[in-house]
């Protein structure tokens, strides 16, 4: 039932979940590094332009996911085919997985810092992530039912902890923070990069959440106000006291300003949100690869594998892998709207996965190019095509896709059928 796509979202109630996926601690950081390195123009500016590119990514592929009511693995099904989509199902599925162990010992470790600043205690961080895995685990069982209630309530409240963290931060800041920033090395672009880098595996999995609006146009609302609106005043609102007070971590200012039980809220919440987006996402992934696994048990599985791993303390040594998986997953969004929008045009829906071909090379070409480019970019400074290696990626995947489609007139392994004709 937390499934059902008879459970449409208006795009108001959906860019509220989206924002509460990008609600998380690294995201504070994030804003507080920009604004902390450039001028305080030029990194508002930086932050909204990175919101726009955002924004446009996940608008075309809400628009995918609204029309199809498909996952982003039933998506890539039709692209890259039955069984090499399952290799992109795996690697996201592994990506969600380990950035759920991730936020679960970043969650431990903030809040067993928090509670003994309130109260005193001091308590195991493993304590403070196996009951934060339950509860995450809990919520995403529920599906996207539960997500959306969730977000419903906690998103509007972190904002508004946010809001007054920034007001105290500017009433109460030291004279020092007012007329100075820190040290910083970033550009402008580099800025931009940061943001565009951050979310957008995000953005490219917005399908598994935009499925379940009313209309094309509620899901273009909820890009909006997720990435155009939410993600940027987020950082910008975390920005904010960390010039003041020279202090990258927003919840560290929160106890500076004696809002003890409030940084706790914010921890709880922020976490919360986002990893239940995480173990979702990754449940989905996995139950795409074998049709007679039922999610909440995946959800179940994989949500203990990520809390025993964060119980352990090791997800440290492997957060350089992490960040190479989630690079490879952008260009997918590349090509999956180089597909519908420009080579199919309405044409090639397939209403059954199992009438496509097992696998499509040329999607597989396409992927590889634009991972080629991204890590080209990311970490080998050798080549770049707008100076944003995640950008860089979803470009030449795209360019490629469309490029080798037109060569060969076709999109080879497809029953082409008009849109309109599954109705």
């Amino acid at each position: 039932m937390g499934d059902s796509i008879t459970n449409i979202a208006s795009g108001y109630r959906l860019g509220l979940v989206i924002i509460g996926i990008g609600i998380t601690l690294p995201a504070f950081m994030v804003g507080a590094q920009i604004a902390s390195s450039l001028p305080t123009f030029e990194a508002a500016g930086a932050i909204a332009l990175g919101g726009v590119i955002l924004m446009l990514l996940a608008m075309a592929i809400s628009v995918i996911g609204v029309s199809r009511k498909f996952t982003t693995y039933q998506i890539t099904a039709e692209v890259f085919g039955r069984k090499g989509s399952l290799v992109v199902a795996a690697i996201i599925g592994t990506s969600l997985v380990g950035w759920f162990a991730v936020t679960a010992a970043m969650f431990g470790d903030a809040s067993a810092a928090a509670l003994r600043e309130i109260a005193g205690v001091d308590t195991p961080v493993q304590v403070h992530i196996a009951a934060g895995g339950v509860l995450m685990i809990l919520t995403t069982v529920g599906g996207f039912s539960a997500i959306d209630r969730l977000s419903s309530i906690a998103v509007p409240l972190l904002l508004v902890l946010m809001v007054v963290t920034a007001g105290l931060a500017l009433a109460q800041a030291p004279e020092t923070g007012v007329q100075s920033q820190f040290p910083g090395s970033l550009t402008f672009g580099n800025a931009v990069s940061i943001v565009v880098g951050s979310f957008a595996v995000g953005a490219t999995l917005v399908a598994d959440y935009t499925r379940f609006a009313r209309s094309r146009r509620d899901g273009m609302v909820a890009a909006g106000i997720g990435y155009g609106i939410g993600f940027p005043l987020i950082l910008l609102l975390a920005a904010i006291p960390a010039i003041l007070f020279r202090e990258n971590n927003l919840v560290t200012i929160m106890f500076m300003l004696g809002m003890g039980m409030p940084a706790f809220l914010v921890i709880a919440l922020a976490t919360w949100t986002t990893n239940t987006a995480n173990l979702y996402s990754s449940s989905l992934a996995y139950t795409s690869l074998n049709q007679r696994w039922r999610r909440p048990l995946v959800a179940v599985i994989t949500g203990v594998l990520g809390t025993g791993l964060a119980m352990m303390g090791i997800m440290e040594y492997f957060t350089g892998f992490l960040i190479i998986l989630s690079t490879v997953i952008p260009p997918v969004a590349g090509i999956i709207i180089a597909d519908f929008y420009i080579v199919r045009r309405g044409l090639a829906v397939v209403t059954n996965v199992a009438e496509t071909a097992a696998f499509r090379p040329l999607a597989i070409i396409a992927w590889l190019a634009g991972i080629a480019i991204a890590m080209a970019g990311s970490y080998l400074g050798w080549f770049h095509i707008s100076g944003i290696p995640a950008l860089d990626g979803i470009l030449t995947s795209a360019a490629v896709f469309v490029g080798v489609a037109a060569f060969k007139n076709t999109l080879p392994g497809i029953k082409h059928t008009r849109a309109n004709d599954r109705h």
